[in-house]
């Protein structure tokens, strides 16, 4: 489509008979209202928390288990009832409300207004535009949520669990391609009902961080798939893979996806060697990032030849994540494991006499994204 450069078109007809006389009207102007979809948001909608003011936190005890005894009637421990057997101190783990943004935006009712052929569109125009005060909160905070939980790792292997796949591309005819991705279906099943039986129907220190003994209930556990690798498991595969007899067909209504651009590693670069992007999906920004006169959010690829890493200083310019190189299938994690905090959200006005414009602002708080490891965290990638 070609973008208007604020030049009229010549009448054809006219213009050849009466030089420089007429030209084409412009009959018609609309501001697209639709903007940002309700699915954009859902992840982070599920995981937010109304709290407060700045510096307002949640704190989260994690205990253990105790130990037993043998029994003795008579025996010194059961003679002595002074003696006291206290619980292991509980660890406690916080999130704060310690971010804050806020988002400007500059209208006016008169100067702008000749830019617009009648006051109907110019007041969609100027609804739109604030209307983008909110959008443009949401937005920033699903994407730079959404690159939280698909990278982000927990400790200990048992939490991160390979897959062996067949690569569909060997595959010589449909039938055998279609096979290989039921198998690969199978496979990645089997995986994880092994791993959702280990943690929800058995007590084990393995699927937390803090290494104590635990249980999770089914329905406290949401499957974040990686869209693309969900989409590559084809309908015929998924009654094979979500069978309502066995431990995945319980967890149907627990299905999140995100775009594959969100998962991946970040980058921990320690050499010597300054490191360039080079415009591909190995170099994502880990946030929102301004380079020369434009803004790129989370999970957007890095423009080529923008340095990420001075080896010199050993200092990590931008921060950015890999998702080519370190695939991500489907993460298991709890509901309340990463929870977002929002703080207080107020806008403001003021009017300026000088130039007749209006600055909106829209202030927001929320915590800096991080979870509690004494919640299973588990990341189901490809060997």
């Amino acid at each position: 489509m070609a973008k208007f450069n604020g030049t009229l078109g010549q009448n054809k007809v006219l213009f050849s008979q009466i030089t420089g006389a007429l030209y084409n009207m412009i009959i018609n102007q609309q501001v697209e209202t639709r903007t940002i979809g309700k699915g954009m948001a859902s992840l982070i909608d599920e995981a937010t928390r109304d709290i407060g003011l700045y510096g307002d936190r949640i704190l989260k005890y994690f205990t253990d288990m105790l130990r037993v005894y043998d029994y003795e009637p008579d025996g010194t421990d059961q003679l002595n009832v002074l003696k006291t057997y206290r619980p292991a101190p509980p660890i406690c783990q916080q999130m704060v409300v310690d971010t804050p943004k806020f988002i400007p935006l500059t209208l006016d009712d008169y100067l702008t207004k000749q830019g617009f052929a009648d006051k109907a569109t110019f007041g969609s125009f100027n609804s739109v535009m604030e209307n983008w005060l909110k959008n443009t909160k949401k937005v920033y905070l699903a994407k730079e949520y959404n690159v939280f939980v698909g990278t982000t790792k927990a400790a200990g292997s048992a939490q991160t669990i390979s897959v062996g796949l067949n690569d569909l591309s060997d595959a010589t005819t449909q039938v055998e391609a279609e096979a290989m991705s039921r198998r690969n279906a199978q496979a990645i099943a089997e995986a994880v009902a092994n791993v959702m039986v280990a943690m929800t129907e058995d007590a084990s220190r393995d699927y937390n961080d803090l290494g104590i003994e635990a249980c999770y209930d089914k329905e406290d556990l949401l499957m974040v798939w990686n869209a693309e690798e969900l989409n590559k498991i084809t309908l015929v595969d998924l009654p094979t893979m979500y069978n309502d007899n066995e431990v995945l067909g319980a967890l149907k209504q627990n299905i999140r996806r995100l775009p594959a651009k969100y998962f991946g590693q970040a980058a921990n670069p320690t050499g010597t060697s300054d490191i360039t992007a080079n415009g591909t999906a190995n170099f994502r920004f880990m946030h929102q990032t301004v380079v020369g006169d434009k803004v790129y959010q989370a999970g957007d690829i890095i423009p080529t030849g923008t340095k990420v890493y001075t080896g010199v200083t050993k200092k990590l310019e931008i921060p950015y994540y890999d998702e080519a190189a370190h695939p991500v299938l489907v993460k298991i994690i709890h509901k309340d494991a990463a929870p977002v905090l929002a703080g207080f959200e107020t806008t403001t006005e003021f009017w300026n006499p000088s130039n007749l414009s209006r600055n909106d602002y829209l202030h927001f708080l929320y915590n800096s994204f991080d979870r509690f490891t004494g919640y299973p965290w588990v990341s189901v990638l490809p060997a």
